[in-house]
Formats: structure tokens, sequence, C-alpha cells
């Protein structure tokens, strides 16, 4: 069996006592902390973990503020409270770098496939907002996955251009949250050319919840603090004056943390030098653990996974002869809606209230063409 600890770091780190002091009231005191190797090699990671967490510098950078940074968080994570869901939570560390990007590569695969095969999910703390190697490595054991980006602009469009070029990479992409000035029209072209879906600021903006269905597709969601205006989070590596507030970004990461399909988070964009006051710090701390308290309370729903109380809606759009097919879950109130699949079955893909009311006002919901475009 693989030791993962062969691939860490081990880490020393105290829980910031600001509000709770007793440790057994923290996520420290419920947390299995990968510092001391010898010791974590007996926790049985593998097979207890539902989720784990590690800290993966750049391969080329990795810079000592990154690390130090990645300490403050995780002492602004457990400080935090105790989940009341049962989440079997392990720190792994920090990724050791080797002297090669060969064994930088190869070592990300072994660990991410080794969780991957356990079915554990990855919460990470990264250097660079969408590492390809991560990535190399999802598309390898989860084909046609989809990558939810989060940012204030394209930033990895060239790491798109080649994800969505060179043959080993099979993977959809989204983008949430971008703004029309900082991004380049060649660039949306581009992505819809190759059937990314963007979601501008504007469409989400005090309207959070129009988010939750992209998330709930979405095998990893890459979140830059850069999304996030600058009035909440003063230590994004990109900051703009709009953007959206510190409890929307929670609110996307605890949307994330219930998605049946999410393998990965990641958290990026972060600059500890502009980090004064560790506000910023803070803020991802809370959106991790509002991840954990997301994927504590998921449910395992789907209209092909069970039939009882799941409604199905069928609406006609007079104007094009065609009908949009629904499905509403009674227990969760979460949506669905059926896209025509040109080489495979019809797919059902989450959906909004939103979108349901638009196809009921004779409208065709934008996520509903977008993939139908990509689908068929």
């Amino acid at each position: 069996m693989i030791d993962l600890t062969d691939f860490f770091n081990p880490v020393d780190v105290a829980f910031d006592k600001s509000f709770l002091t007793n440790s057994e009231e923290t996520l420290f005191g419920a947390t299995h902390i990968h510092s001391n190797s010898e010791l974590f090699k007996k926790e049985s990671l593998l097979e207890n973990a539902g989720i784990v967490f590690f800290v993966l510098p750049d391969f080329q950078k990795s810079s000592k503020a990154f690390l130090k940074g990645a300490q403050t968080i995780r002492q602004k994570l457990y400080g935090l409270g105790r989940l009341k869901g049962a989440v079997s939570f392990y720190d792994l560390g920090n990724f050791k770098i080797p002297e090669t990007i060969q064994d930088f590569e190869s070592g990300i695969k072994i660990v991410m496939e080794t969780l991957f095969e356990a079915n554990i999910r990855v919460i990470l703390f990264s250097e660079t907002s969408l590492p390809v190697s991560v990535a190399k490595s999802l598309s390898a054991y989860y084909p046609d996955s989809t990558i939810l980006m989060v940012n204030n602009h394209f930033e990895d469009y060239e790491k798109f251009e080649l994800m969505t070029e060179e043959a080993e990479f099979y993977l959809n992409f989204g983008l949430l949250g971008f703004q029309n000035y900082l991004t380049g029209n060649t660039q949306i072209e581009q992505g819809n050319n190759r059937f990314m879906e963007f979601v501008r600021l504007s469409e989400l903006k005090n309207k959070i919840q129009e988010a939750e269905p992209y998330f709930r597709d979405a095998d990893w969601a890459a979140m830059s603090l850069n999304v996030v205006c600058h009035r909440d989070a003063a230590a994004s590596e990109k900051p703009s004056p709009n953007g959206l507030s510190a409890e929307e970004y929670c609110a996307m990461a605890y949307y994330a943390g219930l998605g049946c399909r999410n393998k990965i988070i990641s958290f990026a964009g972060y600059d500890a030098s502009k980090d004064k006051d560790e506000q910023s710090a803070f803020l991802i701390a809370q959106a991790i653990w509002l991840n954990l308290d997301g994927f504590a309370g998921h449910v395992q729903e789907h209209p092909l996974l069970q039939k009882q109380n799941i409604q199905r809606y069928i609406v006609i759009n007079e104007e094009y002869n065609k009908h949009f097919i629904f499905y509403k879950s009674n227990l969760t109130g979460r949506w669905w809606m059926e896209i025509p699949g040109k080489k495979k079955k019809n797919i059902i893909v989450a959906a909004s209230y939103q979108d349901y009311k638009m196809a009921s006002n004779q409208k065709i919901p934008a996520r509903w063409w977008n993939l139908f475009k990509r689908y068929f």
C-alpha cells in the first residue's frame, strides 16, 4: 500500500484562540494532522478519511511567504468550532518539492489517484490557481470531468488552451464571477468555441444561489480569492474594487461541499504579504470550514438514482416547438433539467428554480443552451 506521508512534510501548527480556547470545542481537536510521520502512518488514512487537506507549492516558485501564509490559514481554520456532522478530516501537510519537475508531476499523480481510488475528497491550498499536474490526474482518472474556475478574470487562459488542445486532457470548463473589462474578447470567444460556460459577476451578485447548480455539476472547484472585492479581501493577488462579497465567496464553498460530484476544491490567489491583519487568511479558513460543513450535510440524490420524492415537469415552448423537461427534489428543493444528447442519451444536469421559471416564460435558459451546444 502506498504511504502518502512519503510525499509530504509534516506541519507543526497551533490553533488560533481568539474565539475558542478549549481544543475539544475546535476543529483542531477533531482533525488528524500530519505533525509526526511515524504516528501519522498508524492513522489508516485511506480507510478512514472522508476529506483530506494539503498545501501545494508551485514547483518553480515554492516561496517561503506562501508556506507562511498556509500556516496562518491553518491556525485560523483550526480555531473554528467543531462540525456538527460526521466528517473524518485529515491534514496531510505540505507537499514536498522534489528536484525535478518530472518527479513533482509523478508525485502529484500518485497522491491524487490514490485519494481518488479511496473515494476521498481533496481540499487544496495552492500557490497557483490551476495546477496542471492536478488537472492531469483528474482527467486521467475521471475523463470528461468539469473544472469550475471562480475568478475575476480568465487567469488560466494559457493552461485552458493547453488542456483543450492536448489529447491527454479530456475536461470541460466553466468560469464564474468574471468581470468583462478584466477579460479579453479573444479569451471569451475561444472559450465559447470550446463550449465553456461563462457566468459574469453581475449574474451572481446578490443572487449567489444561482451559482449552486454549477458547483453541483463540478468535479473540481478552483476558487481564487481574486473573485472577492478588495474591500472584503485586501490580500488577493489581483484585487478589484468590484467583486463578490466575503459571504458570497463562503456560500460558493458551501455549495461545492454539498455537491455529490465534487472531488477537489482548491483555494488560491492569496498574497500573504498584503494580509497585515490576517483577515483574508481568516476568510479562506472560513470558506474551507463551510466546505466541510456542506460535505457533512450533503445528500446523494439525482433523478436517475431515485424516483421517489422527485417530481417531473414538462414545459412546452410554443415558439420553438420544443419541450423542456425539469425535475425537482421534494427533499432538498433542488432542480435538474434534461439536455438532448447527440452521441449519448439525454443528459440530466443541475439547474435552478430560475431556469424553470425562465422556461415557463417561453425563454430558453442560458445554461440549457450552453450545454445543448456542448453535448449536441
